[in-house]
């Protein structure tokens, strides 16, 4: 049995092991977020921990980790699509909504590798970018730019713009002119779409998927370098999303190294859709990657790359894993 006069010291030890604890635990979640690098370049690194989205039926979570791995150069103020590089290399291409006419290398950290420009082809609204093989040579990767935004809803033409892709990183190029390989002219037969998101199939057909309540999804042929007549796009119905505020519309899309996966992007989730019948899988939360999110591409079968508009300052450059 304790004498009374040693309680007090046991209590005051397990006081004390109990604040020892709290701050052990406190300085191992700081240290946690330091590995990545700020907008001015220093050390720092945030990941995001995990979130949780219902998907379409609303019956299931999906569980989407992030690391927020560097932020974009300041050229760079509003990102609206991003590829990563089919030459095989940490590569990463982005470029600027509306009618800049420049395209952008990075690293997997966001850092500038090069800036390439588009000469002698007016655009008006891009808003996403892909890179897959070229249509005139499929051992060679080209750049896929959709001009294909639409905001008040007056335009009768579209187009997707067919560029070479440069090389880019270390012994490269750091920018230059891209060369023109086609264009793909078209129209909605009679009727005007705001669009954002961009899919190319890997038999190069293409998908434009509309900034909608119904995100319509529209088909388009194979680039031919020899054919500079307006085609028409196949309505093929929408997609079988729940969009049921401003948030959830459709800004980007991306198709998996494998090409049996969809991925479609909003402001504030991933859908994933299977290929080709385009069954919806699953759903992950990545609302809070940066303002206005409005481009997705592949890494990975599971992970992905994320870009969003700068809010005053330099956007973030996001992986996640969605599974």
């Amino acid at each position: 049995m304790k004498r009374a006069h040693e309680e007090p010291d046991v209590m005051m030890m397990g006081v004390v092991g109990l604040a020892v604890f709290l701050l052990i635990g406190a300085a191992a979640s700081l240290l946690g977020r330091l590995a990545g690098v700020d907008p001015d370049g220093m050390p720092f690194s945030e990941a995001a921990g995990t979130d949780t989205a219902d998907n379409v039926s609303g019956s299931v979570s999906d569980t989407t980790s992030s690391t927020r791995v560097g932020f974009l150069p300041r050229e760079i103020r509003e990102s609206s699509g991003i590829a990563r590089s089919g030459h095989g290399e940490d590569v990463w291409w982005t470029h600027n909504d509306g009618n800049d006419g420049r395209v952008f290398a990075l690293s997997a950290n966001g850092t500038l590798l090069g800036t390439w420009r588009l000469e002698g082809a007016r655009v008006t609204d891009v808003e996403d970018i892909a890179s897959a093989p070229c249509p005139d040579r499929e051992s060679s990767p080209c750049l896929y730019l959709a001009d294909i935004g639409d905001n008040q809803g007056n335009r009768s033409e579209y187009a997707v713009q067919v560029v070479r892709e440069p090389r880019a990183g270390a012994g490269s190029s750091s920018g230059g002119v891209l060369e023109p390989v086609a264009v793909l002219r078209f129209s909605y037969g009679g009727s005007s779409h705001d669009a954002e998101a961009l899919a190319v199939m890997r038999d190069g057909t293409l998908l434009v998927i509309t900034k909608s309540d119904r995100a319509d999804v529209f088909g388009l042929p194979r680039p031919d370098p020899a054919n500079t007549d307006v085609v028409e796009a196949e309505s093929l119905g929408p997609l079988p999303l729940d969009i049921d505020r401003k948030e959830a519309h459709v800004t980007a899309a991306a198709v998996s190294p494998s090409g049996t996966r969809l991925a479609v992007r909003s402001d504030v989730d991933i859908a994933l859709f299977d290929l080709p019948d385009r069954r919806f899988v699953k759903r992950c939360n990545v609302s809070g990657q940066g303002q206005q999110g409005e481009a997705v591409d592949f890494q990975d079968e599971t992970t992905l790359m994320l870009t969003s508009e700068a809010a005053g300052g330099r956007a973030p450059l996001v992986r996640i894993r969605c599974e």
